[in-house]
């Protein structure tokens, strides 16, 4: 054959070398040893050349065998020993069967409506809970105060340098403000609205401290004051515009010791007596003010009392939260008549709330 033409039998081994596998032997004893290391680097090239031939001879060619009619080839083993169908067979027994982690997994899911649900219904008790709370002595400060706090036209400021808002009725259930704000006459702070919550939150700690289980106080105890922190941050940001993150924490880490100490000075005073209970609500409620009316303070004694005992006979979490808020509430019912039983001369230590 010439250097332009090719037979039909170069042609078919030509076809066949293009899979993968040894070139066929016809391949081989046609085509010249250069022209196939040719054709093996470059299989286009020599293909062009072929057809651009004039002399190629007109014998039929064979189609190649087609996948209906080429046999199945048996199943290759792979570097481990095993063939496909061998390890897909074996992939499907151990589908069959449950493994280590399947049979823990459903071990926790079985535990789940007494172990691991309780962290979300906690959590959901504990927002409830501080919702409240912190809706007693709601506060806000005018959009218009809070963007020219830069140029020293902001909010009034206390002689402690706290920043003054309005009381804040907003979406509150409880009327919280008429009773601190205004009977009381304790300005709208942050600091008479971190304190009034933690009054409340001590007041639902009270009746915590009945549940069976030492962890779930715990756990409750722990979710009240995440709450707490959340809010009392947003409000740094939002009324009082503290962008520093560092300063914010700075104040977290002081109310959290504040939090710590009004839970000793209050548990003091239920046990030790209404003169030592007092005292807690003037240090903290109050700021320890020298001038302050003594009888606003026997107000939030008789308050902090009522509330405790009137929460006493809701036995249920569920319960306890439905019964604290709105007009026929404990909060709202607690506060009846405060100011009318102070002025009343005291009976002595055993007189009923």
């Amino acid at each position: 054959m010439n250097s332009t033409a090719i037979c039909s039998d170069c042609l078919r081994a030509m076809r066949q070398s293009l899979r993968p596998g040894p070139a066929p032997n016809a391949f081989r004893t046609c085509v010249p040893k250069s022209s196939a290391r040719a054709f093996s680097t470059q299989p286009s090239r020599w293909l062009q050349q072929s057809q651009q031939g004039s002399s190629v001879r007109s014998t039929p060619v064979k189609p190649p065998p087609t996948a209906s009619t080429v046999p199945p080839s048996s199943p290759q083993p792979d570097s481990s020993g095993m063939s496909t169908s061998q390890m897909q067979a074996t992939i499907r027994s151990s589908l069959a069967h449950s493994s280590r982690m399947q049979r823990f997994a459903l071990a926790l899911r079985r535990a789940a409506p007494t172990s691991m649900t309780e962290t979300y219904v906690v959590y959901g008790y504990a927002e409830s809970f501080f919702k409240s709370c912190g809706a007693q002595a709601p506060y806000t400060i005018p959009e218009e105060l809070r963007t020219q706090i830069y140029s020293g036209r902001g909010p009034p400021k206390t002689p402690q340098g706290e920043d003054i808002g309005v009381p804040d009725e907003s979406g509150s259930k409880n009327r919280g403000s008429v009773f601190w704000h205004e009977q009381l006459g304790m300005l709208p702070t942050f600091s008479t609205w971190s304190q009034v919550t933690y009054l409340h939150l001590y007041i639902i700690l009270v009746h915590l401290r009945t549940l069976p289980d030492y962890s779930s106080l715990q756990m409750h105890q722990r979710y009240l004051i995440e709450h707490f922190s959340q809010n009392a941050e947003d409000k740094m940001v939002l009324l009082h515009t503290i962008e520093a993150r560092g300063i914010r924490n700075r104040y977290l880490k002081d109310l959290f010791i504040q939090w710590r100490g009004c839970i000793a000075a209050y548990d003091e005073g239920l046990v030790k007596g209404d003169a030592v209970l007092g005292s807690a609500i003037w240090r903290n409620l109050f700021k320890g003010e020298e001038q302050v009316d003594w009888e606003k303070v026997a107000v939030v004694v008789s308050y902090m009392r009522r509330c405790i005992n009137m929460l006493g006979q809701y036995k249920e979490l569920a319960e306890m939260r439905d019964a604290l808020d709105g007009p026929d509430g404990v909060w709202a019912k607690a506060k009846e008549g405060l100011l009318t039983v102070v002025d009343k001369p005291s009976k002595g230590m055993k007189e009923p709330l």
